[in-house]
């Protein structure tokens, strides 16, 4: 965990019985030297941790051309690969991110806004989502929300999301240090309605999510759903 309060305690003194200070060596100049390097070298290390804790809050995607992610969806009951999902970046206009998106059997388009909202028209559906919301860091909370709207009805699923911490996630594409992100609401669609509970971690290094789990309580009659994203491969341009 990146340290996000930097402050170097004042020296201490020990008084003595009588209340007088008692020496802690017998050279005063010897000890202001030594006092002051020490100070000096944990400035430095202050300053070194607490920018490595600024550069990881992500302030806004900054995705270019060619950026690509692409992911493992694993079925969490039997442990088995189910799909791939593969996006990767067009176009760039005027701060959203025109995506390209290829899930299982399905090809579509995917506008991604620097804020991280999405949507899309799918079938005659028109979808709106957020997953993430930037500014990202640590206590930051949102609503992340989906809905689609097409000729069979409305779904609609909202989580309220909370940044918890920081933290480091290893995934097949690597080793990354992320921000956790846990999320509770529920879904509605069709007459029916239940709870779901999402689980992310976004990688500034990746410049996007590296690895997610969703669990959707479905009607009696079907169980529940449970399924991990995990980045595989990504290229992203510094």
């Amino acid at each position: 965990m990146l340290a996000r309060r930097c402050k170097v305690a004042n020296p201490c003194i020990f008084p003595g019985i009588d209340g007088a200070l008692l020496r802690i060596t017998s050279s005063r100049s010897r000890a202001q030297e030594y006092f002051s390097i020490a100070i000096r070298s944990a400035s430095v290390l202050c300053a070194l941790v607490c920018a490595a804790s600024a550069a990881l809050a992500q302030e806004a995607l900054g995705w270019n051309v060619g950026d690509r992610w692409k992911f493992k969806q694993v079925d969490l009951w039997n442990g088995r690969q189910v799909a791939t999902l593969d996006r990767s970046v067009s176009a760039v206009s005027a701060g959203d991110f025109l995506t390209h998106v290829e899930w299982g059997g399905s090809i579509y388009d995917e506008t991604v806004r620097a804020d991280g909202s999405q949507y899309r028209d799918a079938n005659g559906a028109r979808i709106d989502y957020i997953q993430v919301k930037l500014p990202i860091d640590v206590g930051r909370k949102w609503t992340s929300t989906i809905t689609a709207q097409g000729s069979s009805g409305r779904f609609y699923r909202e989580f309220k999301c909370e940044v918890k911490r920081e933290e480091k996630v290893s995934v097949p594409a690597g080793d990354f240090e992320a921000f956790f992100i846990d999320c509770d609401g529920f879904w509605s669609g069709n007459h029916e309605q239940g709870r779901a509970v999402m689980s992310m971690w976004f990688a500034p290094q990746a410049k996007w999510i590296v690895k997610w789990r969703e669990k959707t309580m479905l009607p009696s009659a079907v169980g529940t759903s449970q399924y991990e994203f995990l980045l595989t491969e990504y290229q992203v341009a510094p």
